[in-house]
């Protein structure tokens, strides 16, 4: 895991950095831990119609979320890389001379001198906004008025800035300065740790709106035309089957975070075309109410899995077929959408039951 944060930072911070200098300098915040994985909801004859898993996983992964029973966590760990200079969107830690000298010729609107800080932004949370939900604003919670999270990019996702204003994020934006001893962050996976910044970001959230719950069987998150395309060519037949059973309709596009997370607070499930506006019902939902993600057969990915295995909720999808158009998918039985929906709402309740 520790390669895989240098590879990841490395593609914004301008050079690949040599891990292993720095591997004995880390700060542990949590062990690697195990958790238990319960299998995912799905409906058997829908594992045929898996044509395509996205590039930036395999099929052994994505089928793994699926019948693993147990879960290992990486642990989150703090690495420290000493004195460093950032400079358009480069990290030096070396030539500290020269680089003071280009520092002080630059734009100066940008511009930060820190004793201390973590690097909390990614590359990947730059393109997709759920990863940024997930990743860096618990992330960002790491950072202290000491010890504050530093990022390149100030986000430019509409509701990131939402997210921002409401909960206050301790988060210092900018691409020149130089920080006395920077640390990067390795927080990839769903351990103890980041379900506390989780919870703690779903209190905020509550203190600061104190939302009321919602009283719909399930919400539905209409996928729009943001993000990369997917087309559920019958979204509004589905919608209004949804509405027949007492489920709400959201539109992410048309809507604040503020009206969001008050749509869908204390909701028991929520349905979504796999993508990023899942990432709202994180912190929202039920704290065991269910997901059902609806699988374009042609990119079937699980990311949302382990989310739902920390948070201890139940986590189905159904693979849809193809449309008639070229690149669409359908929700080809209501009935069978229908049986998972009671499924989902079953395991959500015994789960309540049982905790």
């Amino acid at each position: 895991m520790i390669n895989k944060l240098f590879r990841l930072t490395a593609k914004i911070l301008g050079k690949p950095i040599d891990h292993q200098k720095y591997m004995h300098k880390g700060v542990v915040l949590c062990p690697a831990e195990e958790q238990l994985s319960p299998p995912a909801i799905y409906i058997d004859s829908h594992l045929n119609r898996i044509k395509g898993i996205p590039a930036t996983s395999s099929k052994e992964r994505e089928y793994c979320y699926l019948h693993q029973r147990t879960a290992k966590h990486s642990p989150t760990i703090l690495y420290s890389i000493g004195s460093s200079i950032l400079f358009r969107g480069g990290l030096w830690t070396g030539k500290r001379e020269v680089m003071l000298r280009r520092l002080n010729e630059g734009d100066s609107r940008y511009k930060f001198d820190l004793k201390q800080a973590v690097l909390t932004d990614s590359d990947i949370a730059n393109q997709y906004f759920g990863h940024w939900v997930h990743d860096v604003m618990p992330a960002s919670l790491i950072g202290t008025a000491e010890m504050p999270s530093l990022a390149f990019k100030k986000p430019h996702y509409p509701h990131a800035v939402d997210y921002h204003h409401l909960l206050d994020l301790n988060t210092i934006y900018g691409n020149q300065g130089e920080v006395r001893n920077l640390y990067l962050l390795s927080d990839f996976s769903q351990n103890s740790h980041k379900i506390k910044r989780y919870l703690e970001i779903r209190k905020r959230i509550k203190e600061k709106l104190n939302p009321v719950d919602s009283d719909y069987q399930g919400i539905y998150i209409a996928r729009g035309t943001t993000g990369v395309k997917r087309m559920l060519s019958n979204e509004q037949v589905l919608i209004e089957h949804l509405v027949k059973r007492g489920f709400d309709i959201v539109y992410p596009e048309q809507m604040s975070v503020e009206m969001l997370i008050r749509k869908l607070w204390n909701v028991p499930l929520v349905i979504s075309v796999e993508g990023s506006a899942l990432a709202h019902a994180i912190y929202s939902i039920a704290l065991n109410g269910a997901y059902l993600v609806l699988q374009p057969y042609f990119r079937v990915t699980h990311i949302h899995k382990g989310i739902c295995d920390a948070m201890n909720r139940p986590y189905g999808f159904y693979v849809c077929p193809p449309g008639n158009e070229v690149g669409s998918f359908v929700i080809d039985s209501m009935a069978d959408l229908d049986s998972m929906i009671d499924r989902l709402h079953d395991e959500s309740g015994n789960r309540n039951a049982s905790n």
